[in-house]
């Protein structure tokens, strides 16, 4: 159970990520397409964070009683590293974007854009963003690997 709920986390994370915001920002104008981007990507962060808590809850007790210190390190520390990168992007990253979007519009009268003076730190945090959004990825994988190598079952 947990490693489909991790499963269908991440298709819901790749999809929103991958798959709808790039189509956004080819058929809407850019200040549109970042501002649905922007919502579709909390609510992509969201749903990873729910569902990689969901699956530590229910993986508990296996990891619980792993019977090297090792694996049971491994397991936790996974789910911590994932949670913990969701935290930041979620409470930290995503707002600042936020903060200099709007801050190119009152300051400046313009919506945010390459030529705006505020778009060197608004890409340096989508960069940021966006190495973290495979770092997610990679994280999610490795724990459903992890699942399907040692034959958890929930």
């Amino acid at each position: 159970m947990a490693r489909l709920l991790l499963l269908i986390g991440l298709a819901i994370y790749v999809t929103l990520g991958y798959i709808a915001v790039p189509i956004l920002f080819k058929f809407l104008p850019p200040a549109t397409a970042g501002e649905i981007a922007g919502v579709y990507l909390t609510i992509a962060h969201s749903v990873m964070a729910f569902t990689v808590l969901i699956s530590w809850g229910l993986l508990w007790r296996y990891i619980s009683t792993c019977q090297t210190a090792m694996l049971k390190w491994r397991f936790h520390l996974h789910f911590l590293m994932i949670l913990l990168i969701e935290i930041v992007q979620l409470l930290i990253i995503s707002p600042k974007m936020q903060a200099i979007k709007q801050q190119s519009f009152t300051q400046y009268g313009e919506v945010l854009s390459k030529a705006s003076p505020l778009w060197r730190d608004f890409a340096q945090l989508h960069g940021l963003s966006q190495i973290l959004f495979v770092v997610i990825c990679l994280l999610v994988l490795k724990v459903w690997w992890m699942l399907a190598r040692y034959e958890v079952k929930t």
